[in-house]
């Protein structure tokens, strides 16, 4: 379990992420969201956002692409580095490197 932000166009929404052995949580008081980790295509952990905004330089990127939609959280570096063992990054069912 970790705090991070949601990133949505130009919000961030702080969420608590939790993983378990099938699904990903985000939620918040006012959200409750999941994806089943059958249904995530793409995991990667970046420095930089899609929309190329900049971010808190202590932060990285956790981005989830699912049925060609991309989703966005952004984690302290320590605890992307953790998540980054717990997720590993993988592209289209291959494993890829952490950036």
């Amino acid at each position: 379990v970790a705090r991070a932000d949601y990133v949505e166009g130009a919000e961030k929404i702080p969420v608590a992420l939790a993983l378990t052995n099938d699904a990903l949580y985000y939620e918040n008081p006012d959200l409750e969201a999941s994806f089943e980790l059958s249904r995530i295509d793409e995991i990667e952990y970046s420095d930089e956002l899609m929309t190329g905004k900049t971010h808190d330089p202590h932060t990285q990127v956790l981005r989830l692409r699912s049925h060609g939609a991309a989703f966005e959280f952004l984690l302290e570096r320590a605890e992307a580095q953790k998540w980054s063992v717990a997720l590993p990054p993988r592209q289209m069912g291959s494993v890829v490197r952490a950036s």
